[in-house]
C-alpha cells in the first residue's frame, strides 16, 4: 500500500515543534546532547535532524513517548503541557494545503472550543440539526480576533478559507484584514517568531486564494507585502512591546498578543506617540493610549487591571 502524501504544512509543524522543544528545554538543535536526551547515548542520531529540518513527521508514538519522558523523566509537566498544546493545536488543520470541503469545515469546527460554535453554528436550527451551518457577521470577526490565542487564528484561517470557497465576496477581506493583524500578535512570540518568514509564505502560497473572482479584492490585500516590510513590523512591535512593558501595560504573552492586536486595530503611531510622551510627563494629556488601556482592561479581571499611578 502507498504511503499518503505529506501535507506541505507537516514540514514547519515539525520543524516548529523542535524549535520550541529544544528552547523550552535549552537543549542544542543538533548533535551529542540531543540525542542523549532522548535516546541516553551521546551517539549523535541522524533521526533527530530528520526531525530538525523537517524532512520526517514523528509518529503518534514518538511524540507521546517524548512527552511522557519529558513529564515524568525531567519532571518538567509544563513544558510537556506546551508542547502537547502546540502539537496537537487546531491550527494545524486550518493549515492544511489540501484542498477541502465544506464537510471537512463542518467537522473541524466541531472540533472547536465551544465558545466558538455559537459563531458558525445556527442557535435556531430545527430539532435534529443542531450543527445547521451559517458564517458570523463581519462584526463578530472582530470578537473573535479579541481571544488573541491560537484557537482564535485557527478559527478564522477556517472561515478564510471556507468563505473564499464559497465566493463570500467582501466578506473574505474582512478575515483577510483579521488574520494580518493577528498574524504580527502572534509571530511576536516563539516559535512562531522564529519561522515568521516561512509562515508567511506558506500562508500566501497555499491559504490565500490566487483565482478570486474579485481582482480588487486581490490587489488590496495586506498579504501582498514585501518580506523586508514583514520583519520591519516584527522589530517595530517588538520595540513598542517593550515600552509597554515599561509602563506596565503587560506581564503574559497573552496579555501582549492582545496589546499588539489592539495596537494594529487602532494604529499604532497615535499611541506610540503618546506611549513615549507619557513616560517622559505623565501628567500630559493622553487619549488614544487611554482607549487603548480601556480596551485592555475590558479583557481583564479586576486584579490584573491596569492602574497608572
Amino acid at each position: 500500500m502507498a504511503r499518503p502524501s505529506r501535507d506541505p504544512i507537516e514540514k514547519l509543524k515539525t520543524q516548529m515543534f523542535m524549535y520550541y522543544l529544544c528552547a523550552e528545554l535549552k537543549l542544542p538543535l543538533f548533535g551529542p546532547d540531543l540525542a542523549e536526551f532522548f535516546d541516553g547515548s551521546r551517539r549523535a542520531s541522524s533521526k533527530w535532524k530528520r526531525y530538525i529540518d523537517g524532512e520526517k513527521t514523528p509518529s503518534a508514538g514518538t511524540i507521546k513517548g517524548l512527552l511522557n519522558k519529558i513529564t515524568y523523566k525531567f519532571n518538567d509537566k509544563e513544558v510537556a503541557e506546551l508542547l502537547t498544546g502546540f502539537w496537537f493545536s487546531p491550527l494545524w488543520g486550518a493549515l492544511k494545503a489540501e484542498a477541502v470541503d465544506r464537510s471537512y469545515w463542518k467537522g473541524f469546527y466541531k472540533n472547536m472550543p465551544v465558545r466558538f460554535h455559537k459563531y458558525v453554528f445556527d442557535k435556531n436550527a430545527n430539532f435534529g440539526d443542531s450543527y445547521k451551518r451559517r458564517y458570523p457577521r463581519a462584526s463578530e470577526v472582530t470578537s473573535i480576533e479579541k481571544y488573541c490565542d491560537f484557537d482564535s487564528y485557527a478559527f478564522l484561517i477556517a472561515l478564510a478559507r471556507d468563505s473564499s470557497k464559497n465566493c463570500l465576496g467582501l466578506y473574505f477581506y474582512t478575515l483577510d484584514v483579521a488574520l494580518y493583524r493577528l498574524f504580527f500578535a502572534i509571530c511576536q512570540h516563539d516559535p512562531f517568531r522564529s519561522f515568521c518568514l516561512e509562515l508567511w509564505q506558506y500562508i500566501q502560497g497555499y491559504i490565500l486564494i490566487k483565482d478570486r473572482e474579485l481582482d480588487a479584492i486581490f490587489n488590496i490585500t495586506r498579504w501582498q507585502e514585501p518580506e523586508e516590510k514583514v520583519l520591519g513590523i516584527l522589530r517595530l512591535d517588538e520595540y513598542y512591546l517593550g515600552t509597554a512593558k515599561q509602563l506596565g501595560l503587560v506581564s503574559t504573552q497573552l496579555q501582549e498578543r492582545q496589546f499588539l492586536h489592539y495596537f494594529h486595530v487602532k494604529g499604532r503611531e497615535k499611541v506610540a506617540i503618546e506611549m513615549e510622551a507619557f513616560i517622559e510627563n505623565r501628567n500630559q494629556e493622553h487619549p488614544h493610549l487611554s482607549e487603548l488601556v480601556k480596551k485592555l482592561n475590558a479583557l481583564r479581571k479586576l486584579r490584573d487591571r491596569i492602574r497608572f499611578e
